[in-house]
């Protein structure tokens, strides 16, 4: 697409949806380290000095699309558990898992949050992300008290930390890479990876139990 000037705040955002779009395109076909403002500006036939009109890095703009993912998430989180019953454990752990392993941008990037895209982003877009986050964590933490009313706040809090962190470790080591995958069968390891679904289902499912 040729780049022309957006002048109006829907340009704007017409323009940001085509740039995060780009760029998950790259992360999905090619390795990470491939991935440049300059490939990115070339994959939307910009110039890399129209795209640093809008963002300085590339995980600046992984951060914005994790940020649309997070939300489409838990709508999709709130929406399959309208008709779960309170106390519901099997149920609520079993949709949880579900719909976060259909979300499989969201796992793919929660997955370098910490460890890459928060490291390389400025304090200003870093601080507004927490921010959004902590809005998204709050509004989920209402969700899992209407499911488990007597659930301690303390509990909510800790459960959302954990899960988020199984997440983190659980997804690369359920999607191994064609290279790792090589190594493993060189080497001999009796290694298997885990199922995500079923993993994370089970993990939540004995998590929810401690902290009712």
């Amino acid at each position: 697409m040729a780049f022309e000037r957006a002048r109006s705040n829907e340009q704007k955002e017409l323009r940001l949806k085509q740039i995060k779009d780009a760029t998950m395109h790259l992360y999905n076909t090619v390795v990470y380290q491939d991935i440049s403002m300059a490939s990115i500006a070339k994959e939307l036939d910009f110039t890399r000095g129209n795209l640093y009109k809008y963002y300085a890095t590339k995980e600046e703009i992984l951060l914005d699309v994790l940020s649309d993912k997070i939300n489409v998430w838990h709508q999709n989180l709130v929406t399959a558990m309208t008709y779960i019953p309170v106390d519901d454990i099997k149920q609520f752990s079993r949709i949880w898992a579900e719909v976060t392993d259909e979300s499989k941008d969201f796992l793919k990037l929660f997955s370098i949050l910490f460890s890459i895209i928060e490291r390389n982003v400025s304090i200003e877009k870093l601080t507004l992300f927490k921010k959004e986050i902590l809005t998204s964590n709050m509004a989920t933490a209402n969700l899992i008290k209407e499911k488990f009313p007597n659930m301690s706040d303390e509990n909510i809090m800790n459960f959302l930390s954990l899960q988020i962190s199984t997440i983190v470790g659980l997804y690369p080591l359920s999607n191994p890479s064609e290279l790792q995958q090589q190594a493993i069968k060189n080497s001999g390891y009796p290694y298997t990876s885990p199922c995500f679904l079923t993993t994370f289902k089970n993990f939540l499912e004995t998590l929810l139990i401690s902290y009712t």
